[in-house]
């Protein structure tokens, strides 16, 4: 589980991801990235899978779990500083392979420009 210190939970915070930011889409998910306005140093993550995505909830959660854990694993790799939005726009083939999803959030990340080089 990512810490709460690293986690974006209010709908004000989502919209102004929204609001300053452009989406970087691949081809399960749209990453949107923009700066931290608050003094904090530490990168936010916040994850959005519609119902249209899968109407079983178990599964959206699941997907949940699963890029939570990725995004957990990369938080040293990160730039400090930044709010991160993943939308999945269509859904993995279940049951989803953590490594497929990992290699294209990654990428996604690195076009972005987040991941520190």
């Amino acid at each position: 589980m990512l810490p709460k210190q690293n986690r974006l939970q209010k709908e004000r915070e989502f919209q102004r991801v929204f609001k300053s930011s452009r989406p970087i889409n691949l081809e399960h998910f749209a990453i949107r990235v923009a700066k931290n306005l608050s003094k904090a140093e530490n990168i936010r993550f916040g994850f959005i899978i519609s119902n249209k995505i899968d109407k079983r909830s178990t599964r959206r959660n699941a997907l949940k779990r699963q890029l939570r854990e990725i995004s957990r694993s990369l938080i040293l790799q990160l730039k400090p500083g930044y709010d991160v939005v993943v939308i999945v726009k269509r859904n993995p083939v279940y049951p989803y392979d953590q490594e497929k999803n990992r290699m294209e959030y990654e990428e996604g990340l690195r076009k972005a420009g987040v991941i520190k080089i």
